[in-house]
């Protein structure tokens, strides 16, 4: 065998085995990868599960904070005969209006106090700023 095909056969051997050592490499790295983002995945669905059993119970506490307002606004034995559409707050004089059209710039989309009629604006609070107009173009943030 002479000397330059020993060193073709040599050369060949070289690629071989590079070529071999990379593909190693690529296929350790995408096993790796995978692992990777299972692990994430697996993370990410224990974050979920995590944050909505909180957002559950904040909704539970937000719900029983909820009953107790309207227990303590509801009208007494005495106001029940009344057909107004306000609350009495106890030790206030003051009436309660409820909201009465959607507004995409108030917080939570109602308007507060209701701007539909004077009389229920002047008389909650104060300082009442009339609603803005909702259009087409007015989005929530």
């Amino acid at each position: 065998m002479s000397a330059a095909r020993r060193l073709a056969l040599v050369v060949c051997l070289l690629h071989q085995a590079q070529v071999r050592a990379r593909d190693e490499v690529a296929t350790m790295f995408c096993k790796r990868m995978a692992a990777i983002t299972k692990k994430a995945k697996e993370h990410l669905v224990l974050l979920r599960e995590q944050h909505r059993a909180d957002a559950e119970r904040l909704l539970g506490v937000f719900g029983d904070v909820l009953g107790a307002v309207r227990e303590g606004l509801s009208p007494s034995a005495d106001e029940s005969s009344s057909t107004s559409t306000t609350t009495r707050r106890p030790g206030r004089s003051t009436s309660l209006p409820t909201p009465s059209r959607r507004c995409a710039s108030a917080p939570g989309g109602w308007c507060w106090p209701p701007c539909t009629t004077p009389a229920a604006s002047a008389a909650w609070p104060p300082t009442t700023r009339p609603c803005p107009p909702t259009t087409a173009t007015t989005t929530r943030r």
